[in-house]
Formats: structure tokens, sequence, C-alpha cells
């Protein structure tokens, strides 16, 4: 094995996420500054696409769908995700899980990217539908909401 290529992230404790499908081959990384941007890199070409401004606070948690073509980003808040087209870095979805901040654990498209899931640190599941043609970036709406807690 052999390394293919080293990217500067400026020494913050960065997140990434790869894409986990053959068609498209990309990296999303998140800037060293902590504001929020996420750096969109294709990796076969070992080239940046984008740069994604994708909240005013530190991105905590990304996804790719299965083809590599959407991604979806949690902030520190946990209050909104996004959904951006890859690798164009355009907005697609912006889906509200609540008015609490909580820690976005983990995020997960089923395998039609018509169902994003996430967990939180307050013990709570949820399931998106994303609808094929938004009306606009909040058009998505929330079909379902797990909660152990009554």
């Amino acid at each position: 094995m052999r390394k293919l290529s080293s990217i500067n992230i400026d020494g913050t404790l960065g997140k990434l996420a790869l894409t986990p499908g053959l068609n498209n081959c990309y990296l999303a990384y998140t800037a060293g500054t902590g504001n929020g941007d996420v750096i969109i890199y294709e990796l076969n070409k070992c080239t940046k696409q984008t740069t994604i401004n994708a909240y005013k606070k530190p991105v905590v948690q990304m996804r790719f769908d299965i083809n590599g073509s959407l991604l979806a980003t949690a902030c520190s808040d946990g209050k909104t995700i996004r959904i951006f087209s890859v690798p164009s870095g355009r907005k697609v979805y912006s889906l509200h899980r609540g008015i609490h901040e909580a820690e976005i654990h983990s995020m997960s498209f089923d395998p039609t990217s018509t169902l994003l899931g996430l967990t939180s640190v307050r013990g709570t599941l949820h399931i998106f539908r994303l609808t094929k043609s938004p009306k606009s970036t909040t058009e998505s709406k929330m079909e379902q909401y797990l909660s152990p807690h009554p």
C-alpha cells in the first residue's frame, strides 16, 4: 500500500466522509477554520472541486449517499441538517430536527437516497423522506419521529 495524497487541514480536529460507491469518488472534509465550511475533493483527479459554506458553526457529522451525489451535514447545534448536491455544492434540502440543541451521533441514507435517518444525543431517531424534486430547500418534511421517551 502507498499513500495517494496528503491534504493540509490546518491542524484542527477535522471531520471527513468518503463516498461509499464506485461511480463517484469524493472526499468531504471540514475546513481548518472551524466555521462550518466543507471542502469537496475529487479523489481520482486529486483536485478540490468546491467549498460549501454549510453553517456558521462547526460541522460535526457528514455522510454521502451511496451514489456520491448527495452529502448530508449536521452542525454542532444539531437543529438543522443540510443536504448538498455533489460535486456542485448546491444546497438541495434543509431538514429541521428540532428546536433544542442536540449532538448528532450518526446519519445514514437508504440505498435509494429517498430517506435519511439520524440519531442524536437526546435518545431520538429521526427519519426524513426526501422528495425527488424539492420545491424549496425546506420542502422535505420529517415523515416519522421515533423516540424512546414518552
